[in-house]
């Protein structure tokens, strides 16, 4: 599909120059919308400021493509973050393992601490999640995020990318498939046996200086994302555009026009028409359909 790929970690380029990394990013829980990068500059000192995505004109794999100036980064709010310890909630307490200290008597009861991560610079209604934020479901930790994948002109989240194992898997979630977004942790409804079926992340082509120098120019600013110009590119936009599989997670591979067509849809139709989309594109001289209709 052809979303806006935000990769935790990756450089951030401003108009005139590199402005650092992309380190985190703000959302909102309850319409899954991305309102803010934070954005990691520096090399010894470190700190990170949160920039609006209404400054985000799109993503390469060169980084995190803004529209302001490097100097104009300084101006956007700090953000930080300190870990707190405070008494619980409740008035929890408790006593050492005896109880007793000998020779004086029963010790007295210490309230129970908690740690908890403040942040400041981002509205408290806010969740923030970076790459250190953990995947769940039922059973265990699943993996970390890797990258967050939302519409390029609402800016909802659509997928994550999920990181997993000692040789690092990236599969793709479905939004739809997320239960709540958390500090710090992810839920997801997901079972391990779908998660074993989720389509593999696939990096996007390399845009090359061409794409940047466009995107960074007042022209590039003003439209937004450019027309693809690759092959697979074309068939990803076509697909995200298509209103009967703009809601498909689907993999599409090029070999040498031949389109290869790979993922789960939820319906027969949807396969077809994917099928459809991809053939029509200029450069397609034939489609490998290898879809898996997953009823729910």
């Amino acid at each position: 599909m052809y979303e806006l790929d935000l990769n935790l970690g990756a450089r951030v380029l401003c108009n005139d120059t590199a402005g650092g990394r992309l380190l985190k990013v703000a959302v909102d829980p309850e319409t899954h919308q991305v309102t803010d990068l934070i954005v990691e500059r520096g090399m010894l000192l470190k700190h990170s400021r949160v920039v609006p995505i209404s400054t985000l004109v799109g993503t390469t794999p060169e980084g995190i493509l803004l529209d302001v100036s490097e100097a104009q980064l300084e101006d956007f709010t700090e953000y930080g973050e300190t870990e707190i310890s405070e008494p619980a909630s409740e008035g929890g307490r408790y006593v050492s393992a005896s109880g007793v200290a000998p020779g004086f008597g029963p010790l007295p009861a210490e309230p129970v601490m908690v740690r908890r991560r403040v942040r400041t610079g981002v509205s408290s209604d806010r969740v923030v999640l970076g790459r250190d934020t953990k995947v769940e479901n039922l059973h265990k930790t699943i993996g970390h995020l890797d990258h967050v994948l939302i519409h390029p002109q609402s800016r909802e989240i659509t997928h994550l990318v999920i990181r997993r194992g000692l040789i690092p898997q990236r599969l793709v979630l479905p939004v739809e498939q997320v239960e709540d977004f958390y500090e710090d942790e992810i839920f997801t409804s997901i079972s391990n046996d779908e998660l074993d079926r989720l389509p593999r992340y696939s990096p996007p082509e390399e845009a090359g200086p061409a794409l940047v120098e466009h995107l960074l120019t007042p022209e590039g600013s003003a439209t937004g994302t450019p027309e693809p110009t690759s092959v697979v590119a074309r068939v990803q936009a076509a697909l995200s555009r298509d209103p009967r599989t703009q809601n498909a997670v689907i993999e599409v591979i090029d070999d040498r026009g031949v389109i290869i067509l790979q993922g789960d849809v939820q319906s027969p139709e949807m396969r077809q028409a994917a099928e459809e989309v991809a053939a029509a594109q200029p450069g397609v001289t034939s489609v490998v359909n290898e879809l898996m209709v997953i009823r729910s």
